[in-house]
């Protein structure tokens, strides 16, 4: 019977691929390519027709008070514009929809990336981002949004102020941990928590989040649902090792904490010696930060782990280093319990997650309290719950799309707070004040990915 039904079976194989490569070539099947090659407005345009119209959940994310400083706002702004030092923010205008960099920046910042490996890994990932979510919201379906709309059209009309002389952004690419200037908005990776004492902040999605998104091809939410049910399958609460892990380097501001044993990963880590039968922690590597016999010789240094080894263990530790906790977006996908210790910094998502929906909360006082309860098999179902949950929110959050869509909201923000702040003939006159009549003075590069490249 084989035999008889070997010749249908290659009629039908060579059938099949004579239909790919045809649909292939009339464009019905798409090539695989790659993170960047996708920003096309065809993309952007599949993207906005499964997005909501109205602004995700948690926005608007930043902080800001426009009554209080709009009536100096693009003063303030530009001055500071037209005297910062990369060293302090990055420079980069929007106009005519188009991301650009002063030419003087980008020297900087390569000189810099020679002297400090990786940076330029925490400014081409947000370039990317910026871009595309410049693309999204030139998309028919998002354009149907009149706040949207307003804020693409100042953007990439002609005739609007916006658009001829640009839109300017700072940028704060290092682990800051200040609140941040009161007079003027800088963009920054996180912020101070405590909302009484940092008012001021504009954060976006932080390249950490970016790159993993990158890494792992996380396009849109069917993109999780392979891992999730590999992670089930592999993973199983009942085969979990009934303690939490925590494994990272020793960060911690020196300033916030000039006793090393105040850190708080320190304080997890010497739990973990104290408490080894509820808590696994220590050190991977040491920064140049502290003394590294301090390290050694109380012995809270511990081999590296895969991270989806964390899901071994039934709770997955998540604390501040030097700013905030570049991990929390990933670890929230896992299918442990996050227990997240009280942070000084955080994201600009953070507020969207719920203490014991999403994560469980804790802080040095009980951390050991909240690890024998999460641990205990008579509280199982409270956490599978819990891991669901977050498991959901980052399903939808944690993805290229969301990321994008994002950042387009987070731009209509930023344009309609400057737009507020002055007329368009108050905004066009600082501009030729600041630079002379001359839009290109600042001898601006676009930016589809400047900083990209290895090479040295």
């Amino acid at each position: 019977m084989s035999e008889e039904r070997s010749p249908r079976y290659i009629a039908f194989y060579i059938a099949f691929i004579l239909f790919s490569i045809i649909n292939l070539l009339t464009g019905t099947l798409q090539p695989a390519d790659s993170f960047l090659e996708r920003q096309t407005s065809n993309h952007s345009e599949s993207f906005a027709e499964k997005e909501n119209l109205q602004p995700p959940p948690g926005f608007p994310w930043h902080r800001w008070d426009n009554d209080k400083h709009k009536s100096k706002l693009h003063r303030n702004l530009l001055d500071a514009f037209d005297k910062t030092s990369p060293n302090t923010y990055l420079r980069y205008v929007i106009r005519n929809g188009t991301l650009y960099c002063p030419q003087n920046d980008i020297a900087d910042v390569q000189a810099t990336r020679r002297k400090r490996k990786g940076w330029h890994t925490r400014i081409s990932p947000i370039e990317r981002t910026i871009n595309e979510a410049i693309q999204l919201g030139q998309s028919p379906k998002m354009l149907k949004n009149p706040r949207v709309q307003t804020a693409m059209s100042l953007l990439l009309d002609s005739s609007s102020n916006f658009s001829s002389f640009g839109l300017p952004l700072l940028f704060d690419r290092s682990d800051s941990n200040t609140c941040g200037p009161q007079e003027y908005p800088v963009f920054k990776f996180s912020r101070v928590q405590d909302k009484l004492s940092c008012n001021s902040s504009w954060t976006f999605p932080e390249y950490s989040m970016i790159d993993y998104i990158k890494k792992t091809n996380r396009i849109d939410e069917d993109s999780w649902k392979q891992d999730f049910s590999r992670w089930r399958r592999h993973y199983p609460w009942k085969k979990k090792l009934q303690k939490a892990v925590w494994r990272g380097g020793a960060t911690g501001h020196v300033k916030l904490y000039p006793n090393w044993l105040q850190v708080p990963r320190v304080q997890v880590s010497f739990l973990s010696k104290k408490r080894p039968d509820i808590l696994d922690a220590g050190f991977t590597k040491i920064t140049k930060t502290y003394n590294v016999e301090n390290f050694t010789d109380y012995e809270l240094m511990k081999p590296s782990m895969e991270s989806e080894d964390f899901m071994k263990y039934r709770a997955i530790i998540d604390v501040d280093g030097n700013s905030w906790s570049s991990r929390l977006s990933s670890i929230l996908a896992m299918n442990s319990v996050v227990i997240k210790v009280e942070p000084i910094w955080s994201q600009y998502f953070f507020d969207e997650l719920q203490p014991w929906v999403h994560y469980v909360p804790s802080n040095f006082s009980n951390l050991v309290e909240t690890l024998e309860y999460v641990l205990s098999d008579d509280n199982a179902l409270k956490m599978q719950e819990i891991v669901k949950n977050a498991q959901t929110w980052a399903k939808t959050k944690v993805t290229r799309r969301q990321v994008a869509l994002d950042m387009l909201w987070i731009i209509v923000a930023y344009v309609e707070t400057l737009h507020a702040s002055s007329s368009g003939s108050d905004w066009q006159k600082a501009w030729t004040i600041r630079f002379k009549e001359d839009k290109d003075a600042l001898n601006l590069k676009p930016v589809p990915h400047l900083f990209d490249s290895h090479s040295d």
